[in-house]
Order: structure tokens, then sequence, then C-alpha cells
């Protein structure tokens, strides 16, 4: 888990800069991908703005509910509409991608997630989500 902040645009390019999206996003083009790529925002934003961020995988069926986590996977609109995202695509460099603009957008939707998600606040002592009987 590493910590970017959403006052800081670097924080968030320095974890995950261009080339690693563009590996994700030419992976995620595929049509008959199980398992997409990107990011995960782990908790919002502390009074100074910072949160927990990490690259992953994420499974096309996997859902969360409970909201503890925001997943964002990378695509492009470029691989979106070439005939790479077709089964049996290679998974290479993402056509017409070059001028950076769909990689700029993707990092605008992490930081307004980070800004806006609503995470469930901590369980500790005494919280009605851990009291009850629990088996034995």
């Amino acid at each position: 888990m590493i910590k970017a902040n959403v006052n800081d645009r670097a924080s968030v390019e320095r974890i995950y800069g261009p080339d690693a999206w563009e590996q994700d996003a030419s992976r995620n083009s595929r049509g008959n991908a199980t398992v997409v790529y990107g990011l995960k925002i782990l908790s919002g934003p502390d009074s100074e703005g910072a949160f927990a961020l990490c690259r992953t995988s994420h499974h096309v069926g996997e859902g969360d509910r409970e909201g503890d986590a925001v997943f964002l996977a990378a695509y492009a609109e470029a691989a979106a509409a070439s005939d790479e995202g077709t089964y049996g695509g290679s998974v290479g460099p993402i056509p017409d991608a070059n001028d950076g603009s769909d990689y700029r957008r993707f990092i605008d939707n992490v930081l307004d997630a980070a800004r806006t998600a609503h995470f469930k606040p901590a369980i500790g002592k005494g919280d009605d989500r851990i009291k009850g009987f629990r088996g034995g």
C-alpha cells in the first residue's frame, strides 16, 4: 500500500506511470479478459489529502458491496475502437494513444474517485458491527 495525495497529481503518476497504464490498458482491451488491471483506492483522503493506493488486478465478476475499496480498471478509448479488442488479439501497444489523453483522463478519474468515494469507518472496540453471538 502506497500513499498518494488528491492535491498532488504527480503522486499518483509516480505510482502508476504512463507505461504501466499502457500495459494494463492493452491487457484489459482483450475481449476475452477475465481479469482486468488497474488501481485500487484503499482509503479515503485524510485531512491533508493522503489516501492509500495500489496497483492490482481484479476479476471481472468480483464486486465490493461492502465499500471496502474502489477499483478503477485502465482502459483506452483508442484500444476499445481497435481490432485488438477481439478474442485472440495480441497484447501490445495501444494504437493511436501516443498523445496521452486517455492516461491523463484515467489519472483524473482516480483523483475524482479518491475525493468522492465513501468508505466504511474502521471497526473498533464497541462497534455495533462486532457485537452479538459469534458461534461456539
